[in-house]
């Protein structure tokens, strides 16, 4: 999770995903709301998500996150950070 945090931060995104354990998710205009508006899951693990849901955190500052904002739902065709 580490990994895809820094990626969020290099690239500017205020929010990141974490699936299945190894799969990031963001974009430039991803919000908060981006992932909200997805069904809430409860098949998350530990905080990295699970196949068919992310957990889904916000940047704070640079160096923290927030703790799980929320679990969602996604569809497997998602792509990961770009």
């Amino acid at each position: 999770m580490e990994d895809c945090y820094k990626l969020a931060v290099s690239h500017g995104y205020k929010v990141f995903a974490f699936k299945f354990g190894q799969i990031c998710l963001s974009g430039k205009g991803a919000t908060i709301a981006t992932f909200a508006k997805q069904k809430k899951s409860n098949q998350c693990i530990n905080g990295l998500g699970h196949r068919a849901a992310v957990d889904v955190y916000e940047l704070e500052e640079k160096g923290k996150f927030t703790s799980i904002l929320f679990r969602a739902q996604v569809q497997n065709k998602r792509k990961g950070v770009k």
